[in-house]
């Protein structure tokens, strides 16, 4: 029985924190992509005012490096949630054997994650930060105002 108790446990601990741990994850980019998105065009607009065609080219390139680093991170976090909802659906379906044995348990069809809107999201985050790449390609032929 001690064993029975002991698993039933563990997997509700498993069950909330991979909960945590994708909300956790997803707390952590919203919060980075917002300060990353208004640093990008604040510096688009910076950059197009205040520093010459002939020399923007490497501030370009280094903002278009970060854009497809964040990209990456847009995209891995549609394979993290999509993993995560995985383990949530296999110990959902435990918890809820556990509960058809007569245990005082909730039953769980599948996991609680907004699996599918996490990742429109991510793949959304992927398109805006191509968009932001070809904003800054874009700077490269735009001049600044007073600016033949």
């Amino acid at each position: 029985m001690a064993d029975d108790t002991d698993s039933r446990w563990l997997k509700r601990r498993l069950f909330d924190e991979n909960v945590k741990s994708f909300f956790s994850a997803w707390d952590l980019y919203l919060k980075f992509y917002t300060v990353f998105f208004t640093v990008n065009v604040a510096g688009i607009g910076l950059l197009v005012q205040h520093v010459p065609q002939d020399r923007r080219l490497i501030i370009v390139l280094t903002f278009i490096g970060q854009n497809i680093l964040a990209g990456g991170t847009a995209y891995h976090l549609t394979g993290f949630g999509h993993a995560v909802d995985d383990r949530l659906r296999a110990l959902a379906t435990a918890l809820s054997a556990d509960a058809a044995k007569g245990e005082d348990l909730l039953p769980l069809e599948k996991s609680p994650l907004p699996e599918m809107v996490a990742r429109y999201g991510a793949w959304a985050n992927v398109v805006g930060h191509v968009l932001l790449s070809a904003s800054w390609f874009a700077t490269l032929f735009v001049s600044g105002p007073g600016r033949p």
